[in-house]
């Protein structure tokens, strides 16, 4: 028997281990509006929320701060967005390492 896939997109609590929103995503779906929706009813005031390089996007990153008033971290940034991989090559990386 063969099944269809199921994409999910969830809001995940790295330290206690647990799933606070979880949303169905259509196969054929653009995943980057969804994330908004997904979190548009949960409170993360104050929070920080991590995100994969899909979600790194400036709508996104605006809606969490001033809309939520949240902080992000996005996990990285593909070449397709070149003038932001452009401008990241140049921070000082060694000043605010995370071995620190």
């Amino acid at each position: 028997m063969c099944r269809a896939q199921v994409h999910l997109l969830s809001a995940f609590l790295h330290g206690q281990g647990a799933t606070i929103a979880q949303k169905e995503i259509a196969r054929k779906t653009n995943e980057i509006p969804e994330l908004r929706n997904l979190l548009s009813d949960v409170d993360i005031t104050g929070k920080v929320v991590t995100a994969d390089a899909l979600q790194t996007q400036r709508e996104t990153a605006r809606f969490l701060v001033e809309d939520k008033k949240a902080d992000y971290l996005f996990t990285a940034v593909k070449g397709n967005q070149r003038k932001l991989r452009d401008r990241l090559t140049c921070l000082p990386w060694g000043d605010f390492s995370p071995q620190r």
